[in-house]
């Protein structure tokens, strides 16, 4: 059977022979990826390892069929210089909530953006708070509610004919801890009134997307004012509740260590971009290993490592990001939601 690996890292060795000669050669590790299963598009491990000095062989060219994956599912790139597709199933990354952790210009926005129109084409809800306004540009074209006030949510949650994209980005927020608070609470306060069954969880709803996470739900060390803290909290046990009720979330960052772990803890999936902080590399280790988590600092750009839930792999991942660059465009923002203005009879 074809059992398939994948290169995990690279180094060029150099050593001096008994004849003064340098020999160079290029010490290889490499990661199984496992048995290719042609019915569900997804690797399977298998229980065993090529015995020392035999030879193995680089995979060429295969053709993958995909046609037979339904949108709970989306692809999101493929294994480098290959054509196996690399999926996620929707219902788990936002019930059992995700991150998406890269430097800037690492690709991660492109990412999130191509989730979130999956979610989208899913049915399922997305609640964007965004302080870097970057959302409401390249998604315009699925007409996003613009989140004003902590009010608008219940708005946008009780029309069904609203656009399925709700976003907030922190106009007029004096403190974005509390703010993002107070914008989930709202949210939560919605969804939490359909009634659970017993047993059973309902089905993704609303994913909530944090976008600069480090900002918005800090680490306690890193917060402003000591009650960001406590809003830091109030966010924290509403997505652990969430679950049940269908309400999940997509963090976003580029500072790990900045970033609650309350929350980051909860996320059973993860999306490793490029990445150079250490403390990040520390904390992404216990997921997919040292092996892996040493990879990250190298990564090429719209290149990720992927662990977790909702992964087609049973196993950590690296995948090229699907070529999003050309996708979305700036275009010009016109107000879904504009403000109503009386005439005073003199000229105001």
């Amino acid at each position: 059977q074809k059992v398939f690996y994948q290169v995990v890292s690279a180094k060029i060795v150099e050593e001096t022979t008994d004849e003064g000669n340098l020999i160079q050669y290029i010490n290889v590790e490499a990661a199984q990826l496992g048995l290719w299963n042609d019915i569900k598009k997804e690797f399977y491990p298998f229980d065993w390892v090529p015995p020392s000095g035999q030879l193995v062989k680089k995979a060429r060219e295969i053709e993958i069929d995909i046609t037979n994956l339904t949108n709970e599912y989306s692809i999101v790139g493929k294994v480098p210089n290959s054509n196996f597709p690399v999926h996620v199933n929707l219902e788990d990354i936002v019930t059992h909530n995700t991150a998406i952790i890269g430097v800037t210009g690492s690709g991660k926005s492109y990412l999130s953006f191509h989730l979130i129109e999956a979610l989208v084409e899913k049915g399922i809800r997305v609640l964007i708070l965004d302080i870097s306004r970057e959302h409401v540009k390249y998604l315009n074209h699925l007409t996003p509610f613009h989140l004003r006030q902590v009010a608008d949510v219940a708005t946008w949650l009780n029309d069904p004919a609203s656009s399925l994209i709700g976003i907030h980005q922190y106009a007029t927020s004096t403190s974005f801890p509390s703010t993002t608070a107070d914008f989930v609470q709202a949210a939560f306060n919605i969804i939490s009134q359909t009634p659970l069954q017993v047993g059973r969880n309902l089905p993704a709803k609303l994913c909530v997307l944090f976008e600069e996470a480090h900002s918005l739900i800090p680490e306690w060390n890193q917060v402003a004012q000591q009650s960001d803290t406590q809003c830091v909290n109030r966010t924290a046990r509403i997505i652990l509740q969430g679950r049940k009720f269908g309400l999940g979330s997509i963090i976003v960052s580029q500072r790990t260590a900045n970033v609650t772990k309350t929350i980051l803890n909860q996320c059973n999936t993860i999306f490793a971009l490029q990445s150079f902080d250490q403390t990040g590399l520390d904390f992404l280790s216990n997921y997919m290993g040292e092996g892996y988590s040493h990879t990250i600092s190298s990564l090429p750009q719209y290149h990720s490592i992927l662990v977790g839930k909702a992964s087609s792999s049973k196993k950590p991942i690296i995948f090229k990001i699907n070529d999003l660059t050309n996708r979305w465009q700036e275009p010009v923002i016109t107000d879904t939601n504009p403000v109503a203005v009386t005439d005073d009879n003199n000229g105001n």
